[in-house]
């Protein structure tokens, strides 16, 4: 099995990282899978571990304030984040390109119980409106969709995002794919970050002024 799109491709950066700074057995263990299986290779960035910690931070401020509700983590990759904060009554569901899924199923635990399970799509053309998200997670995500994809995930649901403000849109060396869309505006964004870096890559809690904000 291959990855059947560059944009899949991407979740090596952020795996290997992870698992460059032991930050969890399970991310270790996918990259050991993924670089055998010659899916995938990619360097290590200490902002994405970085990353990786203030969204886990928030996102269990997240779950101690609701911990039943339903979580979506699209674009989710190799993500372990479920296997780090669950609290054993929430439910989080995975969300990415089918062939992801495959990788996944591969070398992580059962992801196809009531309460976590993996639903691929491809976010560019399909919404994640059926899986009646409570909040959305979006880490490493959001800048490759088009935007009227983006807009209608952010827009909408509550949530932990990660977004970038970038005017950079190709990104340099062997990737073939592009930054599709700056996620809001630099002066909206700068009102609510926990962090960012350098290439203008910012992490927030987005609301939209309740819990569950289903469309009917």
């Amino acid at each position: 099995m291959k990855f059947k799109n560059e944009v899949s491709k991407t979740l090596m950066g952020s795996l290997y990282s992870r698992a460059k700074d032991e930050y969890d057995d399970l991310s270790v263990l996918a990259c050991d899978y993924i670089r055998k299986n010659e899916l995938a290779s990619g360097g290590y960035y200490k902002h994405a571990v970085q990353r990786t910690e203030i969204m886990d931070r928030e996102v269990t401020k997240l779950i101690e304030q609701f911990p039943d509700a339903t979580y979506v983590n699209v674009g989710c990759g190799m993500c372990t984040r479920f296997y780090r904060l669950d609290n054993g009554r929430l439910k989080w569901i995975e969300v990415d390109f089918p062939d992801v899924g495959e990788a996944r199923r591969a070398v992580l635990p059962n992801e196809q119980s009531k309460r976590h399970y993996f639903a691929g799509k491809d976010l560019n053309s399909e919404s994640i409106d059926d899986l009646k998200a409570d909040f959305v997670i979006a880490e490493g995500c959001l800048m490759y969709l088009e935007p009227r994809a983006a807009n209608a995930i952010i827009c909408y649901y509550d949530g932990i995002y990660e977004v970038c403000g970038s005017n950079r849109k190709d990104f340099p060396g062997k990737w073939k794919w592009k930054y599709n869309w700056e996620t809001m505006d630099l002066n909206v964004i700068a009102k609510y970050p926990f962090w960012h870096d350098t290439s203008d890559h910012w992490v927030m809690r987005i609301e939209h002024g309740k819990l569950g904000n289903k469309k009917s």
